[in-house]
């Protein structure tokens, strides 16, 4: 019997434990909702921006880019060169997300 109430008692406050903190997420979420919905676009292409950029960061500081970097050369050929490329997007988006917010 004792057994039984034990175990009883660890499955109640188990559940009010995970209740607890299915609540506590919940309204995180609905604050964070209320913050974000106002500038959905603006947020959205911040916080990937910045994403991106702190992985590109980890990424070259740890050495693991394939970029071949300005050290071998100055020598290039304008038609090489990449308009369109990760750090272009990174630096736009991350860009146009935080003016955006700020504006």
């Amino acid at each position: 019997m004792y057994h039984y109430h034990c175990n009883q008692f660890l499955i109640d406050h188990k559940n009010l434990l995970s209740a607890t903190i299915l609540n506590m997420l919940r309204e995180s979420l609905q604050q964070f909702s209320i913050i974000v919905s106002h500038d959905t676009l603006f947020w959205f292409a911040a916080l990937s921006g910045s994403g991106m950029l702190v992985i590109q960061f980890a990424l070259n500081f740890l050495g693991i880019t394939d970029s071949e970097g300005a050290g071998h050369g100055i020598d290039f050929d304008a038609r090489e060169v990449k308009w369109l490329s990760k750090q272009a997007l990174t630096g736009f988006l991350m860009m146009f997300g935080w003016i955006g917010l700020c504006l």
